[in-house]
């Protein structure tokens, strides 16, 4: 239940840095504004690994990483 909760939280968060990202790419310029995406583009995904990894989702994170496409949207 917690890691439902934690991974639900991360949605508010990811839009946050969604626009950051594009707010920073208007003024630098697409090259730099496609950097960021990539960048911090994974930092929800990131978290919530980490979140699940503490829970014990061990299995869970690694089918993710094997899979990407095909465990999570």
């Amino acid at each position: 239940m917690i890691f439902f909760l934690a991974a639900l939280a991360i949605v508010p968060i990811a839009s946050l840095i969604v626009r950051a990202t594009e707010q920073i790419a208007t003024r630098t310029g697409d090259a730099v504004g496609g950097l960021l995406n990539a960048t911090f583009g994974n930092a929800p995904e990131l978290i919530i690994a980490l979140v699940a990894l503490k829970a014990g989702y061990a299995d869970m994170v690694r089918a993710h990483w094997r899979h990407p496409c095909e465990s999570w949207p």
